[in-house]
């Protein structure tokens, strides 16, 4: 059987070289069940017994549910990684404008904590480009090992992290969790060229106002991550949430 759905099929004449009769495969034939009765009424036209012809169709049809299994897994994976970052494994702005639009329709609120990787430009300067995708993979892998269910991890630009920490409203919490990813990843070095260079973040965090824009949290996440570089970096700084 051909791997071609069933409104692709071009009108064609299959030869059975051990039966010796041809089976005609309509054109664009309606649905893969309407296919596969056309073949058994035109075998059934062949002196085909109407058992072999059955065991004949019961192959065909779990042929057929075998590569719609196929392609609908295909289709699933390649959703997933449009959705993706390609370097690091993290969504993208892709997902997150999904995800700001479900929750701005469900009225969830959320948290959001931005963090960029401190001296990254002179990083790149002194190793070299491919060591600071090597540093910025081994930041995402680290960050996402600190996640918690349902908290979502988005390369938002360049070196910079997006965390979004859906239902946290505590500005504790969201404190507490910027300074534990900054502190975590202060604590550890990666090897580059043979050394051990240490990386260090710094972070931002913001909860939602009430009748705030989702992109304004994110943009008052982003103007803290820039208050913590300019007191010194490698801190967390959480931007107020009462004007």
């Amino acid at each position: 059987m051909s791997g071609e759905s069933a409104d692709q099929l071009p009108t064609r004449r299959v030869v059975d070289q051990e039966r010796g009769y041809d089976v005609v495969a309509a054109d664009r034939l309606k649905g893969y069940e309407g296919w596969v009765r056309s073949i058994f009424e035109t075998v059934r036209e062949h002196g085909i017994s109407e058992e072999q012809a059955q065991k004949e169709i019961a192959v065909a049809m779990a042929t057929l549910a075998l590569q719609r299994d196929v392609a609908e897994e295909e289709e699933r994976t390649a959703n997933e990684l449009a959705k993706r970052d390609a370097l690091t494994g993290l969504y993208n702005r892709t997902y997150l404008d999904e995800i700001l639009g479900k929750m701005t329709t469900e009225n969830t609120p959320f948290a959001a904590i931005m963090l960029d990787v401190d001296h990254f430009k002179e990083f790149n300067d002194q190793y070299g480009h491919p060591a600071g995708d090597v540093a910025l993979v081994e930041v995402a892998l680290t960050l996402a090992g600190k996640m918690r269910g349902g908290d979502v991890l988005i390369r938002y630009g360049g070196e910079e992290i997006l965390a979004i920490l859906p239902g946290v409203t505590d500005e504790a919490i969201v404190k507490e969790r910027g300074k534990t990813m900054v502190e975590v990843m202060g604590s550890r070095k990666i090897n580059i060229d043979g050394k051990q260079i240490n990386i260090t973040l710094s972070a931002g965090g913001a909860t939602l106002r009430q009748g705030e824009a989702p992109l304004d949290l994110i943009g008052r996440a982003d103007a803290a991550l820039y208050e913590a570089k300019r007191k010194g970096r490698n801190q967390m700084v959480l931007s107020p949430a009462v004007q």
